[in-house]
């Protein structure tokens, strides 16, 4: 969460070229970690869960770094106090990607539930199914994540000229 949502501040910051290396650092050292630990050590997927938290603990730590010198923002303790206004307001905007994320986070339970059961009962085992639902939303991410990307890339730019009245390059 910290090193995801860290990168949102130092983006707001103004700087995106540091919240991209902190991004591509922890990816970086998670793939090559990944190999290292599972193919290298033959810690299967404990080598490859370890990998993943030290790619992302690495990544969480450069957004600390970071945070502590804002160049816009001076953070201190009495900022990281809970207020009832600052609370109620925050509940209000993330009550409802709550509640999405819950919903799919049951219904993953209940696909993956469905797998093993049914998958058990096949001549394949419960994993092969299991396995081939998680390469195929694997293989999904990759085309939302180039959708979800040019939306983002392209939301300040349409922004901007909404806000200067030039419609002609928000179209």
């Amino acid at each position: 969460i910290l090193s995801t949502g860290g990168g949102h501040l130092v983006r707001a910051d103004g700087n995106p070229r540091a919240a991209m290396l902190c991004n591509i650092m922890g990816a970086v050292i998670n793939t090559v970690l990944d190999a290292v630990f599972v193919f290298g050590l033959q810690m299967g997927m404990r080598g490859a869960a370890l990998a993943t938290v030290i790619g992302q603990m690495v990544a969480a730590m450069m957004i600390l770094f970071y945070l502590v010198r804002y160049k816009t923002v001076k953070l201190e303790r009495r900022h990281l106090r809970l207020t009832w206004s600052y609370t109620s307001t925050l509940t209000k905007l993330g009550v409802a990607n709550f509640f999405n994320q819950i919903a799919m986070m049951i219904v993953q339970i209940i696909l993956n539930k469905s797998l093993t059961y049914y998958g058990a009962m096949s001549k394949y085992g419960e994993a092969i199914p299991l396995a081939c639902a998680g390469i195929i939303s694997k293989v999904g991410m990759v085309f939302f994540s180039i959708c979800i990307g040019l939306s983002h890339g392209m939301q300040p730019i349409a922004s901007f000229n909404y806000g200067a009245e030039n419609y002609r390059k928000v179209k």
